[in-house]
């Protein structure tokens, strides 16, 4: 509907209800027709409306309250049976499980990897590269490629989940919650590693 990019960001920016800020389209000419990005800049809007005004209050000098709450460690720590400690997450190139992003040009034949840092790969007889199993104590993964990287600390290793039909992630996490928030407690779990044949 509009001739230009500037004209629909115009209009998006001035119907967005967020405070003092809208969207440009300041180097959208060079993204090469691949993507169009938007900056944030300042623009004085009297009077816009924006999210979560309700955490307001004149009491606290118009800042959102905070609940201070007690760290608590993961429900499953390592041990001697299950020495490392797993977190997962997504990978940057791949939305969640990638099925919105697995088969663009830059990422496709792509494959999950097990971080995993060189102390402990030198202790367990892994080279970047190798195939490795997973286990906890809900499930295992037979065999994954095992990547050596100074991303992770000594006793901690990470694995996606962006390719489950490759490497089901999911069997090894735990099915336990913050006691505080009731979130799923998926970013920590005890797991062993063996090198893997292929």
């Amino acid at each position: 509907q509009w001739p230009c990019l500037d004209g629909s960001f115009e209009e998006i920016s001035d119907n967005t209800p967020k405070e003092q800020l809208a969207a440009s389209t300041r180097g959208a000419e060079n993204a090469g027709g691949e993507a169009i990005t938007a900056d944030v800049v300042e623009k004085p809007q009297v009077g816009t409306r924006f999210l979560h005004a309700h955490l307001r209050a004149e009491e606290v000098e118009n800042r959102a309250p905070f609940t201070p709450v007690d760290h608590e460690g993961p429900v499953e720590m390592p041990d001697e049976e299950y020495p490392f400690q797993l977190t997962t997450g997504r990978r940057l190139a791949f939305h969640n499980t990638g099925t919105m992003t697995q088969d663009y040009k830059k990422v496709k034949d792509n494959e999950e990897l097990l971080e995993i840092c060189e102390e402990d790969a030198q202790r367990l007889g892994i080279e970047d590269g190798d195939f490795v199993s997973v286990g906890s104590r809900r499930g295992t993964v037979p065999s994954v490629k095992a990547r050596v990287t100074d991303r992770v600390r000594s006793g901690l290793v990470f694995l996606g989940y962006s390719f489950p039909d490759q490497v089901p992630t999911n069997v090894l996490t735990i099915n336990a919650v913050d006691p505080q928030t009731g979130t799923a407690e998926l970013k920590a779990c005890a797991v062993q590693i063996d090198r893997a044949a292929r």
